[in-house]
């Protein structure tokens, strides 16, 4: 139960607490998070699989799985899709 409270307080802002995060918490506290990341990509990476968000674009099955951040030795980034993650 207390770590249920931490991660709701987390969206909390002002003297305002409900135990429940709204619509507008949501976009707060994200647009808060974006700003601190300068590739839009890796923001969306987190996004989708911190809450497994499928996509429709680009990925092969369109169903949510994990997706991780890799960079190469050679530099080059990119985002790679584990297809068939349950249970990792």
């Amino acid at each position: 139960d207390d770590i249920r409270t931490e991660f709701l307080d987390t969206f909390d802002v002002g003297a305002e607490v409900e135990g429940m995060v709204t619509k507008e918490e949501f976009v707060n506290y994200y647009r808060n998070v974006s700003s601190s990341i300068d590739n839009d990509d890796y923001f969306e990476l987190i996004m989708r699989s911190t809450w497994r968000i499928p996509s429709n674009v680009g990925f092969v099955s369109g169903k949510p799985c994990t997706r991780v951040f890799v960079t190469h030795k050679s530099g080059k980034e990119e985002i790679i899709e584990i297809v068939d993650d349950e249970g990792l």
